[in-house]
């Protein structure tokens, strides 16, 4: 009898260990992006080069630059430095790419984001994924805030498509859609 509880003991706390690491797995950051610091306005292209950016696995690429001017703040976990400047000119865009969310599901991506106008409810950034760089599929942003009091940072918090989890190579791209606000991004998190 004491070696039959001895085994059911033992059996329960692989069970427990087994679901915690299930649990915390789940619950891991897969990466974070506070978009660095820069003493000036400078392009993505040489962020990236200079290795700027937090995460130097992953690629950060598009047609917007970095600044400090507007610095993120008003939400929790605002870095409050750098941020990805996209204009309101149609098509400038950034992207992260070489995201691998291999052994994650139930992913949820969070940003910060600033839209430069009050009637904007920044229905011109959108927001894509793509698996392979050839097929880029929209992510639905929430519509924002307008009307007075309402031009200023917020967090901005997207459960993704499930068929997203366990890829190798997934992309993020922001792209502002221009003839409205400008918007800048900051505080990237992908859980």
């Amino acid at each position: 009898m004491k070696h039959r509880f001895t085994n059911l003991k033992f059996t329960y706390t692989l069970c427990i260990l087994f679901l915690t690491s299930i649990v915390n797995a789940q619950l891991s950051t897969i990466f974070s992006e506070s978009i660095g610091t820069v003493a000036s306005t400078t392009t993505l292209a040489n962020h990236e080069t200079n290795n700027g950016f937090d995460n130097d696995n992953l690629t950060m690429s598009g047609t917007g630059d970095v600044r400090t001017s507007t610095a993120s703040t008003g939400y929790t976990g605002s870095s409050g430095s750098a941020n990805v400047f996209l204009t309101n000119t149609s098509g400038l865009f950034f992207q992260i790419s070489g995201i691998s969310t291999n052994g994650f599901s139930n992913l949820n991506l969070s940003f910060g984001a600033y839209k430069s106008t009050t009637a904007s409810s920044m229905s011109e950034l959108k927001l894509e994924y793509s698996t392979d760089g050839l097929v880029f599929n929209v992510i639905s942003i929430p519509a924002q805030p307008t009307g007075s009091g309402t031009s200023n940072w917020r967090l901005i918090s997207i459960n993704l498509p499930t068929n997203l989890a366990n890829q190798s190579n997934v992309i993020l791209k922001w792209t502002n859609l221009g003839g409205g606000a400008q918007i800048r991004l900051d505080d990237i998190q992908l859980k």
